[in-house]
Formats: C-alpha cells, structure tokens, sequence
C-alpha cells in the first residue's frame, strides 16, 4: 500500500478549481451588494420626495421639487414667485427626471413625474400619480 498523498497536478487542479467557483461566488456576491446599496439609495431619493409632500401638507405650504444631477432643489410658492427653500443631496447617484412636481397643501400634485435613478450602472425608475403616491420600479 503507498501512503504518498497527492501530486502536484493534482493539487494544482484542485486549487484551479476552487479558484474559479471563488470567482464566480465573489461577482455574484458584488452585483448583489451594489443592487442592494443602489435599491437602498432609490429608497432614500423616495423617503426624501415623500418628506416634502409631507411638509407641504403639514405646513399649508405650495412646494415644487427641480431635479438636477446629484440633488432636488425644494422651492416654496410665495407672493407670486417660488423662492429657494433648501437642497437635498444624493452623494454618488446620478438623477434624471422629466418634469419638477409641485406639491399642494392639501396632499395632490401637478406635473407628474418620472425620475430615474442611477447608481454604479443599475438605474431604477420612481414614478409619483396625481395624489402624490410614489411608485419605485
């Protein structure tokens, strides 16, 4: 009986061979944690959205949201003009909207809008519908 173990081939292609499924488990696992990382962005775009329709109803205030690259714009309805009330950044998240919905104090919205979030290649899509309800696709 010859106790020698294993060759050298041998252990080369077992190694090889855990070498390639490490691989693929690792791209799996990093697609996955930045799908995750972009839904949880897309998220916070929606909470910060849903948070100046909110202020809108709370406050009696008319509201309207300008999307630029990175951040919204929050502008207020007064004396006949909207004036700048404040910025909300999204640090590494491109945004790209169709239209700047205006929130009204009692809750509905006009200028609907569709606004796509992009994050390390992934976008997602927020819609929002006449009553102001939000849609993340």
């Amino acid at each position: 009986m010859d106790k020698r173990g294993f060759g050298i081939l041998e252990t080369v292609v077992v190694i090889f061979i855990l070498a390639l499924i490490s691989s693929v488990f690792a791209n799996m696992i990093g697609d996955s944690l930045k799908k995750t990382k972009q839904k949880a962005m897309t998220y916070s775009v929606k909470t910060a959205i849903e948070g100046v329709r909110v202020q809108s109803i709370l406050k009696g205030e008319k509201l309207k949201i300008k999307f630029y690259k990175n951040f919204f714009r929050v502008y207020r309805y007064e004396k006949g003009k909207w004036k700048k009330l404040k910025d909300i950044y999204f640090s590494g998240l491109r945004l790209k909207a169709n239209n700047s919905p205006i929130f009204y104090p009692y809750g509905t919205v006009s200028n609907l809008f569709t606004l796509y979030v992009e994050k390390d290649g992934f976008i997602r899509k927020i819609t929002m519908n006449i009553n102001g309800k939000i849609y993340v696709k």
